[in-house]
């Protein structure tokens, strides 16, 4: 297709998207005898047993915990060892030294830098569509959903 048959599908669309078609207020009588009731979006909530919602809660809980304790002793590590002065020298050296960077070196941690972090997305998002799977309790279940 060229540019001018672009052009001229654009206005004839743009011209039927002005036209109004009578249909003798069809429309608006099949809007009102639909019920209002089914036509709203209702989220599927799962029948739960006061234990098992006990259990979740204290799972919850106790992971939100752990979170923060590694967290805590992750901030404890740093300050311990100073964990930003190195960090800080790697990053004065670079820009110190871009001038003089090889761009085809440079370009080979580019790519590596993009890899790692494509997998990471990848993986986190493996991790959050098995999180449903993994809430199951029958273990074959699992495994066979997960394939």
């Amino acid at each position: 297709m060229t540019e001018d048959d672009n052009i001229r599908i654009e206005e004839l669309f743009r011209e039927a998207s002005l036209q109004e078609i009578a249909d003798d207020g069809f429309t608006d009588r099949v809007m009102a005898c639909l019920p209002v009731e089914e036509c709203a979006v209702r989220p599927i909530v799962p029948q739960v047993s006061e234990a098992d919602a006990a259990d979740g809660r204290r799972r919850w809980l106790l992971a939100n915990l752990w979170t923060a304790a590694c967290v805590a002793a992750g901030i404890v590590m740093v300050i311990a060892g100073r964990g930003w002065e190195q960090p800080a020298t790697y990053l004065y050296v670079l820009m110190r030294t871009i001038p003089t960077f090889d761009i085809v070196a440079f370009c080979h941690l580019l790519l590596l830098s993009g890899t790692v972090i494509a997998a990471a997305i990848w993986l986190l998002h493996r991790l959050d569509s098995m999180s449903v799977v993994l809430c199951k309790k029958d273990p074959k279940q699992v495994f066979h959903d997960m394939s």
